[in-house]
C-alpha cells in the first residue's frame, strides 16, 4: 500500500512537471487527460479481448502497469482527428516517443510532453485539423 501511493506521488509529481514544461493550463491538462483516458481505456478493452483474460478468469489490475499508449495507438489517435500520418510523419513520431518514453509506451506525462511538441513543429499539419493546437504556446499565465 505504502509503495502504491509512493508510485502514485511520483506519477502526480511527474505530470505536473510535465504540464509546466509543457505550459499547459490545468484546463488543457484535464482536456488531453480525457482525450488520453478514452484512448487508454479503447486500447486496454482491445487489448484484454485479444488476451483473452477475462477468458481465463482474470481481471486486469492495477498492478498490470502504468496507463500508457503505443505508437500505434498514437496513430490511431492522431487519424481519427483527421491528421495525415504519412510514413515520414510516423518515422517522426517513432523517434521522438523513443526520446520520451520508456519500452515505446507513452504514460500520461510524455503525452503531455509529446502534445507541445506537436504543436511547436506543427506535426503533421496539426494546426490544419486542430485549429487550437496553435494557440498558447507561450508560458501559462497564472
Amino acid at each position: 500500500r505504502t509503495l502504491y501511493k509512493r508510485d502514485q506521488r511520483s506519477t502526480i509529481d511527474k505530470v505536473s512537471r510535465a504540464a509546466e514544461e509543457a505550459c499547459y493550463s490545468p484546463g488543457e491538462v484535464a482536456e488531453f487527460q480525457e482525450v488520453f483516458m478514452t484512448w487508454y481505456d479503447s486500447d486496454h478493452r482491445q487489448t484484454s479481448e485479444a488476451n483473452s483474460d477475462e477468458a481465463m478468469g482474470r481481471q486486469p489490475s492495477a498492478d498490470d502497469g502504468p496507463k500508457a499508449l503505443t505508437i500505434a495507438s498514437l496513430v490511431r489517435l492522431f487519424r481519427s482527428l483527421g491528421m495525415k500520418i504519412e510514413s515520414r510523419h510516423r518515422a517522426a513520431l517513432e523517434a521522438k516517443v523513443s526520446e520520451l518514453a520508456v519500452k515505446d509506451r507513452v504514460e500520461f506525462a510524455e503525452f503531455l510532453l509529446l502534445m507541445r511538441w506537436m504543436t511547436d513543429t506543427n506535426f503533421a499539419d496539426i494546426a490544419k485539423v486542430v485549429p487550437q493546437a496553435g494557440a498558447g504556446n507561450g508560458p501559462v499565465e497564472n
